[in-house]
């Protein structure tokens, strides 16, 4: 009367350590996965410093002058920045995804609109 629930112990307790391989096999994937979606966003972050940079001056002006003209082409090229992203984030969108794409585009475009010349004043003030 023993034997069977023994047999069938062991077979879950069997199938219970295959489980778990998989389970380690999946979140080894998973821990892949973040690392990779990791090394992208620091690659990605490196990039927008980049760009950041050729757009805004931020190294430290000899004197008051260079000081403001280096504010006035911050301000410019965050003005300049954010027209153009207006116009090609909707259109960009549009071509990847039709309409839905359009109105994402649109969203970005306009809150870059917004951040890029608010940002090259912050960079001019500063």
């Amino acid at each position: 009367g023993k034997q069977p629930p023994a047999a069938s112990d062991g077979a879950v307790a069997a199938a219970g350590a295959g489980g778990g391989n998989d389970d380690s096999t999946k979140n080894d994937e998973e821990l892949a996965k973040k690392a990779q979606e990791e090394l992208n966003m620091e690659a990605e972050l490196e990039e927008a410093k980049e760009v950041f940079n050729s757009l805004f001056s931020t190294k430290k002006p000899k004197d008051g002058i260079a000081g403001l003209s280096s504010g006035l082409k911050s301000v410019a090229k965050g003005t300049v920045a954010g027209a153009v992203s207006l116009v090609a984030q909707p259109i960009a969108g549009a071509q990847q995804d039709g309409v839905k794409g359009f109105l994402s585009g649109l969203v970005t475009g306009v809150a870059s609109a917004v951040a890029l010349p608010v940002t090259g004043v912050c960079v001019g003030a500063y």
